[in-house]
């Protein structure tokens, strides 16, 4: 039962396919564009309420090897030759119909040289024709002709998605052709991919392009499965902010990661603010646009700034362990993979952690100097923390007790 329902299901979709043609269908194979979709397209002719006919013409040039065509950005559906390896000769072939990954994956072998081909759906043939003499069919919209994708999707060794197309989770596009997002990186190679599954990708324009960090890196949709290597980096997940701009064909690099969405409340906590407890000592700061302002005494100690009061939750900090603060300056502020902390220098300080940007400005306050004398106190008084400076006492949010 389950086989006769599938042959009719199968005969179903090819009907509904003669009966509503696509406006185009893709050459691929590497005697043209190589085994990506959406490079060559073939457009169809239209009637006179401008719907599509199914007749489909292409003039170009082929190489030495194999082609089919595919009706989009997937594998499936896709026109084949009746016999694979079926030689694209001069006259009139015959086609079938690939639905599904269980169905024949044949293809037609070409060898180098101009061609016409003109596919008629509606009699499922395929008519090859010498092209010699006639100009380009289709002309500069031969390449990159499809819609940019609303969504590009990470894959590959150097992602915690590994080649598994459904698990990617996707960057959206921010502005036309530019996406923008955070990709946990490792060791290996990656490109994207134009939907959760195998078909048109962006990639470098030289397979194997060295990612050695934060920069700028080419980008294009190449004809071959050209991915980035980034195996000097350490094994360890490192977050990297990707700024992908098709129109630039750049792919950028931060080692800063942007806060998506946007965060609107950040917990310092750490010894410099008293200790590792968020009930007691974590200072809670709010913010409508991810920069987050803090003015008041810190301790001699490490601190760094998490999403929520746990431990377990994003944290802010430090590109290294026990970066030292000790007056005044912009620190690289990083979405953290590692346990890596500032050390503060005790004293009287206006921070401003900056998410968007990366960064975290520092201003000393010269009104109380950074002297033995004036160097602040961690006392347990009454079962509470108090900071004593200059013999008065404040609370680990800086008010005076």
């Amino acid at each position: 039962m389950k086989k006769y329902l599938l042959s009719f299901l199968m005969t179903f979709a090819a009907i509904a396919m003669m009966a509503q043609y696509s406006n185009r269908v893709y050459l691929c194979g590497p005697a043209g564009p190589g085994w990506q979709t959406e490079n060559w397209p073939m457009y169809t002719n239209v009637d006179a309420d401008n719907n599509p006919t199914g007749t489909y013409e292409w003039v170009g040039d082929l190489s030495d090897g194999q082609i089919k065509f595919l009706f989009g950005s997937s594998w499936e559906p896709a026109y084949v030759a009746t016999v694979d390896g079926e030689a694209l000769s001069a006259g009139v072939h015959n086609m079938l119909t690939r639905l599904s990954g269980d169905d024949a994956d044949n293809k037609w072998e070409a060898t180098a040289g101009r061609y016409k081909l003109v596919i008629d759906a509606a009699a499922m043939t395929l008519t090859v024709s010498d092209g010699t003499g006639l100009d380009d069919k289709n002309g500069d919209d031969q390449h990159f002709a499809a819609a940019l994708p609303a969504t590009i999707y990470p894959i590959g060794s150097a992602t915690s998605y590994g080649w598994n197309p459904a698990s990617s989770e996707g960057i959206d596009m921010s502005a036309e052709g530019i996406y923008d997002g955070v990709v946990f990186l490792k060791a290996g190679e990656f490109k994207f991919l134009h939907q959760p599954d195998w078909g048109a990708q962006y990639g470098p324009v030289e397979n194997g392009e060295i990612i050695s960090g934060a920069g700028t890196y080419t980008l294009c949709k190449p004809a071959d499965d050209n991915k980035w290597n980034i195996s000097e980096l350490i094994a360890d997940l490192t977050p990297y902010h990707f700024i992908v701009d098709v129109n630039a064909g750049t792919l950028v690099l931060r080692d800063t990661s942007v806060v998506i969405p946007p965060c609107t409340t950040l917990y310092m906590c750490g010894d410099a603010v008293g200790g590792w407890s968020f009930d007691d000592n974590s200072i809670e700061l709010t913010s409508e646009d991810s920069v987050f302002t803090y003015e008041g005494p810190l301790f001699d100690g490490e601190f760094k700034f998490f999403e929520k009061k746990d431990f377990g939750s994003q944290a802010w900090g430090a590109v290294a362990a026990g970066t030292p603060v000790t007056g005044s300056g912009v620190f690289e502020l990083v979405k953290l993979s590692e346990d890596n902390k500032f050390y503060m220098t005790a004293g009287y300080y206006k921070l401003t952690a900056d998410l968007k940007a990366g960064t975290m400005t520092v201003e000393y306050s010269t009104a109380l100097e950074n002297t033995e004398a004036n160097k602040a106190e961690k006392l347990f008084i009454d079962g509470q923390i108090v900071i004593i400076r200059e013999g008065e006492k404040y609370s680990v949010l800086g008010q005076k007790l």
